[in-house]
């Protein structure tokens, strides 16, 4: 018979109702979780915590998006012929992107792109217009991110760097695979990108 490690309720005996006449509230403790037990069954505040990233990493900073009903916004292009995406959410992109559990602000937009030689992560990075930028936030990818800012040097992203670029800004997620930021344009509000 295996150990049970399941909550437990402990009720004190001999409490009085509140004074409105309600029971007390239950007191719950929760044991250790085993070894075997699998992160994926974390609660999702704890799972949170495990995916933060590195002590010496940078905290990408803490920006809001610009708003959906905004009339002018970035956009992106995957490949020099792609059709256009938006950034009025955010946009993640991977070979199978994820939103995470918890989201804050605006539901990001999932792009797909295709990796034949897996060098772009499931979910590999987010763009995200704020106010007159775009900020490019790489999402530990394993292979990196190069950003090519006009006039500038190529520039390879740590894991869980950001970096805010301009218009005409590349981002080179490995296996041929490039993104371009394109200047804002009017766009009608609930517009949305041939990969959303």
């Amino acid at each position: 018979m295996t150990e049970d490690f399941d909550d437990t309720v402990i009720r004190v005996r001999g409490t009085s109702p509140s004074i409105d006449g309600t029971d007390l509230d239950d007191t719950v403790v929760r044991g250790p979780r085993p070894a075997s037990q699998p992160v994926e069954d974390a609660p999702p505040q704890q799972q949170s915590a495990q995916e933060s990233p590195p002590p010496d990493a940078p905290a990408p900073p803490k920006l809001t998006s610009a708003p959906r009903g905004s009339s002018r916004h970035f956009a992106i292009r995957i490949g020099e012929a792609g059709a256009l995406i938006p950034l009025d959410v955010p946009s993640l992109i991977g070979r199978r992107p994820r939103a995470p559990r918890i989201i804050t602000g605006l539901p990001p937009r999932l792009v797909t792109v295709e990796s034949p030689r897996r060098e772009v992560s499931s979910t590999h990075v987010e763009l995200r217009q704020v106010g007159g930028a775009i900020v490019v936030t790489d999402l530990g990818s394993t292979n990196g991110t190069v950003v090519h800012v006009p006039g500038l040097v190529p520039r390879t992203l740590r894991q869980r760097e950001s970096v805010t670029v301009s218009a005409g800004t590349r981002i080179d997620l490995g296996d041929d695979i490039v993104v371009y930021v394109v200047a804002p344009t009017p766009v009608a509000t609930g517009m949305t990108g041939a990969h959303a």
